[in-house]
């Protein structure tokens, strides 16, 4: 007889295997999983995804992030306040990035009418990792596929974050502007021109860069 699936041992089962791997083989398994389970409920999968991400394993999170991929970014499973309880276990520059990247851009791109202004909401959080994560967020919009680029807002969020020193925000802020640059080359130019002296040296040498070579290193691709 077929196991009764439940959201606590299936976390269990996957961040015991998380332990094992690397990325590649996590992202093996989530596959694996989805071909296990092609009837899961939308609320069962957003519970695994959850205990996952607050799960102590190494590697839970990742694969949490993982089981978004292989159900194609399930967006509209999560709200506000999910995000809100995600950001305040952050951590490191790995996580937020997941989050930002897999999760949260997607999930602002699917209505941004409503959901942008949240950017600027984690922009002002006292808390590192929220304020990374805003501008991290900005990364797969402008790139284009998930909807409209959102270059204005994007400006604004590094506006407020360039006279910061903490490092993990001065990449963030270079990864920005650099993504924005791909799509919006003469504004990210004209920002960076008017705003050299107040940018931070990494951010502004590694846009310059990417601008004048398409590299954040200068080295021409």
């Amino acid at each position: 007889m077929k196991e009764r699936f439940t959201v606590k041992r299936e976390a269990a089962r996957l961040a015991g295997d998380a332990r094992l791997g690397r990325t590649p083989q996590l992202r093996a398994r989530a596959r694996r999983f989805r071909k296990e389970h092609p009837d899961l409920k939308d609320e069962q999968l957003a519970a695994l995804l959850d205990a996952l991400w607050h799960h102590s394993a190494l590697g839970a999170r990742t694969l949490s992030m993982e089981l978004m991929r292989a159900w194609k970014k399930p967006v509209h499973l999560f709200e506000r306040r999910d995000f809100e309880r995600w950001r305040s276990s952050l951590c490191g520059w790995w996580d937020t990035d997941d989050l930002g990247l897999n999760l949260l851009g997607p999930w602002v791109a699917s209505d941004q009418k409503k959901r942008l202004v949240y950017l600027t909401s984690l922009a002002r959080s006292p808390h590192l990792w929220s304020r990374r994560l805003a501008l991290v967020a900005t990364v797969p919009i402008n790139r284009g596929a998930l909807g409209p680029t959102i270059p204005e807002l994007t400006l604004r969020l590094v506006e407020g974050a360039k006279h910061e020193c903490e490092p993990m925000i001065v990449k963030s802020i270079s990864w920005a502007l650099r993504e924005l640059s791909k799509r919006h080359h003469a504004l990210t130019a004209t920002y960076l021109q008017r705003n050299a002296s107040s940018l931070p040296a990494l951010a502004r040498r590694e846009v310059l860069n990417k601008l004048r070579t398409g590299s954040k290193s200068g080295k021409a691709k």
